[in-house]
C-alpha cells in the first residue's frame, strides 16, 4: 500500500491528508515523516509557528503523547491544483462526529487546514505547508484560501 500513488491530484491529495491522519492517530513516526517536505512550516496551535521536518514531526509526537485517544475527522472540501500538476493548495474541514449536521440539515465544520503541497522528486505528493484554523463554518460557506 505504501507504494501505491495515485496519479489524479485530488485522489492524491486526499490520501496524503489520510496518510498524515493516521500516522498521527497511531504514532507512526516513519510514515509521518514520509507525509512532510523537508521545508515544512506552518501554524500548529496550540504548539505554535513550526517549520523543518524534523522540527515539525517531533513536536507532533511529543504532543499527541498527552492524548493517544484522539482521533481525525475530517474531508476534503477545496482543491486549487496548479496547471503543472505539481503543487496544490487544499482545505481539510473538520468534522465533530456527534455534530455533523445544523438545524437546517447543512453539514457543519469545527475547524480547517489550510495545506499545501507538492509533488516531488520521489513522485510523492508532500504537505510543504500546513496551517490549522480553528472556527465554525457550514458547506455553503466554505473558508477563503489565504495560502
Amino acid at each position: 500500500i505504501k507504494d501505491y500513488k495515485s496519479t489524479d491530484p485530488k485522489q492524491a491529495l486526499i490520501d496524503l491528508y489520510n496518510k498524515y491522519a493516521f500516522a498521527v492517530d497511531n504514532s507512526d513516526s516513519n510514515l509521518l515523516i514520509d507525509c512532510y517536505s523537508e521545508d515544512i512550516h506552518g501554524s500548529f496551535p496550540p504548539l505554535s509557528d513550526l517549520s523543518g521536518k524534523e522540527n515539525v514531526v517531533g513536536s507532533l509526537k511529543n504532543f499527541r503523547q498527552l492524548a493517544p485517544f484522539w482521533q481525525h475527522f475530517a474531508e476534503i472540501v477545496k482543491v486549487d491544483v496548479n496547471e503543472h500538476k505539481t503543487s496544490a493548495r487544499f482545505i481539510i474541514a473538520r468534522i465533530i462526529p456527534e455534530k455533523t449536521v445544523d438545524d437546517f440539515n447543512q453539514k457543519i465544520y469545527a475547524a480547517h487546514y489550510q495545506l499545501a503541497a507538492r509533488l516531488e522528486s520521489d513522485n510523492t505528493w508532500r504537505l510543504c505547508e500546513s496551517h490549522y484554523v480553528a472556527g465554525w463554518f457550514n458547506e455553503h460557506n466554505l473558508p477563503n484560501f489565504f495560502i
